[in-house]
């Protein structure tokens, strides 16, 4: 019986050069690098150098109540001489105490999308959508988002910066206690300023999974120009192990 052999080139595998491989790997490249230019494109916002921003604390001189009134069975309170005091950003120019409604201000905890405070020095805050975070006899936190415009201040609060015309988003922070019959009431208005030039969570993990399968598929074409013989031979020299199953192994030099 004749055994049929099969010939093998000992020659070195092939590098993987010339144009056209170069041009493959320079056009995924470049796919990759525009893929990157739109998401951040889409995730980044660049600040801008006039926008109106930071945090200003405000309080109040509280209100008393009659006997038997908690803040867990009463929505309606009038909060006396509502102000202001220097925050952090653009609110850095509010003086101490600075008044900012009425001598008494209603606050209703049933309706919070009525709530509306400010003065023609200070700007006005306005409240569009509210979450009641917890409420109590003896306690209450509010989250308020809405807009703060001071487009038309006066001037008496020498601003920075203002809001465009219509305001811009903003949310306040307030809470209230009560202490017997004394209920006192303070708060935090924020603006937060334009997100800084940063990728988001959702970019990096893109642009590993881009590096990942480059890499992979770099790989791929690698194995595909090793000519069939010398995959034979490798197969052919590979040792069975105990069990029967052959072990990879690569060729002599």
């Amino acid at each position: 019986m004749q055994t049929a052999t099969v010939e093998t080139a000992t020659r070195k595998l092939p590098k993987r050069l010339g144009p056209q491989t170069h041009g493959g790997r320079c056009v995924r490249i470049a796919q990759l690098i525009t893929l990157i230019a739109v998401l951040l494109a889409g995730e980044v916002t660049v600040a801008r150098a006039d926008s109106f921003y930071g945090s200003d604390p405000l309080g109040s001189a509280g209100l008393f109540v009659d006997p038997g009134i908690t803040l867990s069975n009463t929505d309606e309170f009038n909060i006396h001489h509502l102000f202001a005091n220097p925050g952090t950003g653009d609110f850095a120019a509010v003086p101490f105490f600075s008044s900012i409604s009425l001598p008494v201000w209603e606050l209703d905890l049933n309706n919070l999308s009525t709530l509306v405070f400010g003065s023609a020095d200070y700007g006005i805050f306005t409240a569009n959508s509210s979450q009641m975070i917890s409420r109590s006899d003896y306690f209450v936190d509010v989250h308020v988002l809405g807009l703060f415009d001071n487009s038309s201040v006066s001037g008496a609060i020498a601003y920075a910066n203002h809001t465009p015309a219509g305001g811009d988003p903003a949310s306040l922070r307030f809470s209230m206690t009560q202490t017997g019959r004394a209920i006192s009431w303070s708060g935090t208005l924020d603006l937060s300023p334009n997100p800084s030039p940063e990728p988001s969570t959702l970019l990096l993990a893109t642009v590993g999974f881009l590096f990942g399968w480059m890499r992979r598929s770099r790989r791929r074409s690698y194995e595909s120009t090793i000519p069939i013989g010398y995959l034979l031979y490798r197969r052919s020299r590979a040792p069975v192990d105990h069990r029967g199953q052959s072990t990879p192994r690569y060729p002599d030099a």
